[in-house]
């Protein structure tokens, strides 16, 4: 009973954190696919147990059958690198499944520009047990601390840091190996256009322009750049932590 109630409240955490993040940050991932328009999500941003998803799954596999090919995603926007054989979680981690059936995880392009390079991690130990958008992951800029939620259940087997690309291995549990609730294909790149546009609404001054490098380009530390900004609240907002 005791493992059974501890993944309850880990849920409730979840939920409680959710419905208190802002309206733009619980956009329904399918506004990204253009299936629907002006729908915040209802359900936690678990997809596997949501009707419209189901829908929309239902609707592509029948395209499929008769004929129809997925656009190839594009694996740069606004020159934030977004490689293709990953699938990417709502906080800006990305997951990529090993051929052993493991998960190494690592932090997107635009999560990485957005802190530059962190002054300290604290990872979850090797060999516990970390939940699907739990904040087990935690890094610190400045006076700032972004706790990064985590994008699969099941057991941390390896940690690493930005110099190697990646934060976090993990094992799935029985339960964990559902990636339903990730992003993919073309949803990412509309995903990430609203994402700058969060940032922007985000900055005082509501501009981002002063942090583009030659080229239009996100510069590789956008905090950097305007230093007198709130980027705690920021990160809390990116980050989706209420």
């Amino acid at each position: 009973m005791k493992p059974q109630q501890n993944h309850v409240d880990e849920g409730n955490i979840w939920h409680n954190s959710f419905i208190k993040l802002s309206p733009s940050a619980r956009t329904c991932r399918h506004e990204f696919g253009y299936y629907v328009r002006d729908r915040i999500c209802e359900n936690y941003f678990n997809c596997a147990d949501c009707v419209i998803h189901k829908n929309v799954e239902r609707l592509e596999n029948s395209r499929r059958a008769h004929g129809w090919r997925e656009k190839l995603p594009e694996s740069e926007v606004f020159g934030l690198h977004v490689p293709t054989d990953r699938l990417y979680h709502r906080g800006h981690t990305w997951v990529k499944q090993e051929t052993d059936g493991t998960f190494t995880v690592g932090l997107d392009d635009f999560g990485t520009r957005l802190i530059g390079k962190p002054d300290s991690i604290e990872f979850p130990k090797v060999g516990s047990e970390v939940t699907v958008n739990e904040p087990a992951l935690r890094l610190k800029k400045r006076d700032s601390t972004i706790q990064i939620l985590i994008p699969v259940t099941g057991k941390v087997i390896d940690t690493g840091d930005p110099g190697k690309g990646w934060y976090l291995k993990i094992k799935p549990t029985v339960n964990g190996k559902s990636t339903k609730h990730l992003l993919k294909g073309s949803e990412v790149r509309n995903w990430l256009m609203k994402e700058i546009e969060r940032l922007q609404t985000a900055l005082p001054n509501k501009e981002l322009g002063i942090s583009y490098s030659d080229g239009g380009e996100l510069i590789e530390d956008i905090s950097a750049s305007q230093p007198d900004t709130d980027w705690s609240k920021i990160y809390r907002e990116i980050f989706l932590q209420p």
